[in-house]
């Protein structure tokens, strides 16, 4: 399997999108690893950077923050991402070898299997869907109100009230909180 570090330095880049370059490097099924070399990014187009590294065999990308459109656009081309990650390189290959690359997740971020946009409704729209309806309350779909996307599976939680997620849709539903700020 071929990784892509996003680095800045010795480190992973606190964005990928700030990344100097690409570390590439095979790795075994008996855990060995092997460096590929590296690949210089000078500001060319972000868009670019996905086929740049399916060219070059990449499946997986192991980074800090990444926006959405790209690990979107990363997700398309087959590669997976690892987001939320920071740390020296080096440590990084070695505790993604070892399956421990949580005791690496960047402080205060999300844990193993949440991707981008689990935010305030922005990004990838996973958050608790504040910002005028641009988020997706995490259950929003099912709440009172919700509508039924032009498939008949839910619209993703956009006609729910106001895209809010359970814990805000029980304060607002609950008889006991009127009157109560929280």
């Amino acid at each position: 399997m071929i990784v892509c570090l996003a680095a800045y330095g010795p480190r992973l880049a606190t964005l990928f999108d700030t990344a100097e370059r690409f570390d590439l490097l095979e790795i075994d099924a008996d855990g060995s690893i092997t460096p590929l070399g590296r690949l210089p990014l000078h500001g060319g187009d972000p868009a670019q950077i996905p086929g740049l590294l399916a060219a070059h065999g990449v499946s997986c990308a192991i980074c800090g923050g990444i926006g959405c459109g790209l690990h979107r656009r990363l997700a398309a081309a087959g590669i997976r991402v690892i987001p939320w990650i920071c740390g020296d390189t080096e440590g990084v290959a070695r505790a993604f070898c070892d399956g421990n690359l949580d005791e690496w997740r960047m402080p205060g971020c999300p844990g193993p299997g949440m991707g981008p946009g689990r935010g305030m409704g922005r990004g990838c729209g996973r958050g608790m869907g504040r910002a005028a309806q641009q988020g997706r309350g995490l259950d929003a779909a099912q709440g009172p109100g919700a509508t039924q996307g032009p498939d008949g599976g839910p619209d993703g939680g956009r006609g729910g009230p106001g895209g809010l997620g359970p814990r805000c849709r029980r304060r607002l539903n609950n008889p006991d909180n009127q009157g109560e700020s929280s």
